[in-house]
């Protein structure tokens, strides 16, 4: 894994240099930010000490060390400097993903959530900040859902109601093939409000009202709707999906909710809530609240930060 990792990296960084017509000896400095495993196991380093008590990083952390060192010929005299996660859970990515809130209009309180299966969650309020992360697990990835995938073309990736009809939009404008998680935000957040979906979240088995199309779908004793169909055949959401979505928003709103108890801050005194990374810039906000990962107290704005690794590479350029 670390070998492919570095290679897969050392692609990317090739491919750049092709678009500009540049070479390996023009890159002097690469600076690297990732979640805790993926950064270790860039480095060379096994993540055990994480998946055990006391859950910690590899301590030193190396300040800078040659992509030589790496096996990456390309750039061998190229300086890396991997920004140290914050512990375990909290990875340099959301050190970047804070440096870039900085670039925003001042708020005294903020949520930030970094969606994913390790979602990490900060709240800054005044000159204090808290950070956590929850075991989301893989659905907001497609994961563990029947037709999920990742942003692919063909992935149902918006869902919304138009004049009752219940329309979708995919990926490259593509046939449909399967669900994203924006997709999948959006379909549970739809449901709810058509009134297919209960308090608890189960599928009623009602018809859905409006477009005239009966989507319901039988697969056993459990029932699923129907969002599109295209040449691969139908795009189905079953209950079992459902309840996926719903442990993936619990253990986001438990950690929002440990933060919020930890800063003795209010739901309703929260300004503004950002979503971190490429997958929260694609989050329809009202979704979010409709599926309830934010308190129903919370009043404020809404704001995605979809590139924030462009503000830690200036970031740490300024740290060094």
């Amino acid at each position: 894994l670390c070998i492919a990792l570095r290679r897969a990296v050392e692609s990317l960084v090739k491919e750049g240099l092709a678009s500009i017509g540049g070479d390996g000896e023009e890159v002097l400095e690469m600076a690297v930010a990732g979640n805790p495993p993926m950064e270790h196991f860039f480095l060379g380093y096994l993540p055990g000490t994480m998946a055990r008590e006391p859950f910690v990083c590899v301590d030193p952390f190396p300040e800078a060390l040659s992509a030589g060192c790496l096996g990456m010929g390309l750039i061998r005299d190229t300086t890396v400097r991997p920004l140290p996660p914050v512990g375990a859970f909290v990875g340099a990515d959301l050190v970047g993903v804070l440096l870039a809130v900085e670039t925003l209009p001042p708020k005294r309180t903020r949520l930030v959530v970094d969606f994913g299966t390790n979602g990490e969650i900060a709240l800054i309020s005044g000159e204090d900040l808290w950070v956590t992360s929850a075991a989301a697990g893989p659905a907001f990835e497609g994961g563990h859902i029947s037709q999920g995938m990742s942003a692919r073309p063909g992935a149902v990736r918006r869902i919304y109601l138009h004049d009752g009809d219940l329309r979708v939009e995919t990926v490259d404008s593509a046939p449909p093939r399967g669900i994203c998680g924006s997709g999948l935000i959006d379909a549970v957040a739809v449901l709810r409000r058509a009134g297919i979906l209960d308090y608890s979240g189960r599928l009623r088995g009602d018809p859905f009202p409006g477009d005239g199309k009966d989507r319901r779908r039988v697969r056993g004793e459990e029932r699923g709707i129907m969002l599109a169909s295209g040449d691969e055949g139908e795009v189905v959401i079953w209950q079992r999906d459902i309840r996926e979505v719903q442990l993936a928003k619990a253990a986001l709103q438990v950690g929002i909710c440990r933060l919020l108890a930890e800063g003795g801050v209010e739901a309703e005194a929260v300004e503004e809530c950002v979503f971190a990374g490429a997958f929260g810039a694609e989050l329809d906000p009202e979704a979010v609240r409709e599926l309830g990962v934010v308190s129903p107290e919370f009043d404020g704005s809404f704001v995605a930060l979809e590139d924030a690794a462009a503000v830690l590479v200036t970031g740490l350029t300024a740290w060094v």
